[in-house]
């Protein structure tokens, strides 16, 4: 049986997984006094944008910070993304952050960045 180069091409890409969307990171700060460490993340994270893309907006969201600091994905194809975020921000002293899997249905690519409450930063 022989197969032509396009009956070819149409097994391999019905065959091939989907390639996960370009991450998009999210901020979130308690409060007025985080906003300096995200905004400065943003800075960072725009310069060296490599990996993922992030939102122009941080989100401010009061008591429902975290005590510490953490790094959410939502998908297993975005643990890698959070775990550079953890290390670029330990690196540039922006806080000590976990990385966290939340089993919650959320868009996909979505990565949020969420700042302790004031105290635990630096």
């Amino acid at each position: 049986m022989s197969v032509s180069v396009d009956e070819a091409s149409k097994l391999i890409k019905d065959k091939t997984p989907p390639q996960p969307k370009e991450p998009i990171v999210y901020l979130q700060v308690a409060s007025e006094y985080e906003k300096k460490f995200a905004i400065e993340a943003q800075t960072i994270f725009s310069r060296d944008r490599v990996q993922f893309s992030v939102a122009k907006s941080i989100e401010e969201v009061g008591r429902r910070a975290p005590a510490t600091g953490e790094i959410r994905y939502f998908q297993e194809a975005y643990q890698g993304t959070a775990e550079k975020i953890q290390r670029d921000l330990a690196q540039a002293s922006l806080g000590n952050f976990s990385v966290k899997k939340v089993s919650i249905p959320a868009r996909e690519g979505l990565v949020e960045v969420w700042w302790p409450k004031s105290g635990a930063v630096k």
